[in-house]
């Protein structure tokens, strides 16, 4: 849980230096909105995860007996 959050912030930072560049001209919208994208896409995996860890890992347990069962 704690590396999800400083990934979280470490996102942020990247963010930051990316749309200051952008201002200062040294990038193209282009490179802004594929970062925009990244930022959503890492923030989807974070939900996503989190989801999973407060359901206490449920789909781990019944895909190692689907496994066991089927394997």
């Amino acid at each position: 849980m704690v590396l999800t959050v400083l990934s979280f912030f470490d996102s942020v930072v990247d963010e930051v230096l990316h749309w200051r560049r952008y201002v200062s001209h040294k990038s193209d919208p282009v490179e802004m909105w594929s970062h925009v994208g990244i930022f959503v896409g890492h923030l989807t995996m974070m939900g996503a995860w989190w989801a999973w860890f407060f359901d206490r890992y449920r789909g781990v347990a019944e895909t190692l007996a689907f496994l066991r069962a089927h394997g």
